[in-house]
């Protein structure tokens, strides 16, 4: 058997106190919390990220759309993108320029107004193009 000595006065290392343990509690909970705050930023960005990625991607194809209609004119258009897609709206307006021959179309595509929100226009694309027969 082991002989028991009292240990007034003395130090021991056997363990952890209450208030360490409760200090190193907290710090994790802190790092928890910090942690889950980084990850839904993280998904609201990959959220903004992947709208804009769309928004561009139907620009686009709105752009070649309007070319290849061949038509000319003049003014601005607004119209609602397809079902596919229904929280995006898209304006487009042709203009003339001081080149003769060339006229300026501007296709833009924006998430539209709603509650407190304010439009937010994602993106705009703008391409130079030749009447027909010049």
């Amino acid at each position: 058997m082991k002989n028991f000595k009292s240990s007034i006065g003395q130090k021991r290392d056997e363990g952890f106190t209450l208030l360490e343990v409760v200090i190193s509690l907290a710090l994790i909970a802190i790092s928890f919390v910090v942690l889950l705050e980084l990850h839904i930023s993280s998904l609201e960005m990959e959220r903004v990220a992947k709208e804009i990625t769309s928004a561009t991607f139907l620009a686009q194809q709105k752009t070649e759309e309007l070319k290849l209609e061949g038509a000319e004119f003049t003014g601005i258009q607004k119209r609602q993108l397809d079902s596919k897609y229904p929280n995006f709206r898209w304006d487009s307006s042709a203009t003339n320029t001081p080149v003769a021959g060339l006229y300026k179309l501007v296709v833009t595509v924006y998430r539209p107004a709603s509650g407190t929100e304010r439009k937010k226009e994602l993106a705009e694309i703008t391409t130079y193009l030749q009447r027909e027969g010049m």
